[in-house]
């Protein structure tokens, strides 16, 4: 009965044939386009970190416009990543600091990273923006606190800003960590780079009185 068994479908007849054709030819058609653009999504969606690794390969081959390309089709987890690389490309490739800070900044928005602070900082240097240099330098260090090419980037940077707040900011830095030498002997070394003798010698003896077994601050004490 149509109570239990519900209304019955028409049966098809000669008449009704070429449409019923149809409806089967659209419904394979639609199945057809659909399994195909799974298939082509499933193709195209490559690991983050797999475009990631061929894009530094890339550009270690110097092909700038190949790694470019890949760097910018990634959405995922790694566009933080991708987007500090192609900081780096800008910055070390096309000597393009402007575009290279640009980058960073957009890839700090997405996630933050020590070394994006740290290329940053860089960069700033790069223009002579040494106090939003060590800003960025400073947060690098925050985050990879034993790193000491950044301490030693964040020295230098300090430096030009100011003697006295190179003092302060390194002097800081010893006193979180009263056993760590590096921040006062690298403000000397610094200092010396700079040609600031008497800033060098003061820091460099403050660090062979503290840390009197540390040789290397004893052997740039005995070269100025």
């Amino acid at each position: 009965s149509v109570l239990i068994n519900g209304p019955r479908r028409p049966r098809a007849t000669p008449s009704t044939w070429p449409h019923l054709a149809g409806e089967i030819v659209n419904y394979m058609s639609s199945r057809l386009i659909a399994l195909v653009a799974l298939a082509l999504l499933g193709a195209s969606a490559e690991p983050d970190a797999a475009i990631i690794a061929k894009a530094r390969a890339l550009a270690k081959s110097q092909d700038v416009a190949g790694a470019t390309s890949l760097l910018e089709s990634v959405v995922g987890d790694g566009k933080a990543e991708a987007l500090m690389l192609l900081g780096n490309i800008a910055t070390y490739m096309k000597s393009d600091q402007a575009a290279g800070v640009a980058y960073y900044q957009r890839s700090l928005e997405v996630g933050e990273r020590w070394d994006t602070h740290y290329f940053l900082g860089k960069a700033f240097s790069a223009q002579k923006q040494w106090r939003e240099a060590a800003a960025a330098l400073g947060a690098a260090l925050k985050m990879q606190p034993a790193n000491l090419h950044t301490m030693s980037e964040l020295a230098a940077a300090w430096l030009q800003v100011g003697e006295t707040e190179a003092r302060e900011e390194m002097g800081d830095l010893e006193e979180r960590d009263p056993h760590d030498p590096h921040p006062i002997m690298l403000l000397g070394r610094a200092a010396a780079q700079a040609q600031n003798s008497e800033l060098a010698l003061e820091a460099l003896r403050h660090t062979t009185e503290r840390h009197p077994w540390l040789a290397p601050p004893m052997a740039e004490l005995a070269g100025l």
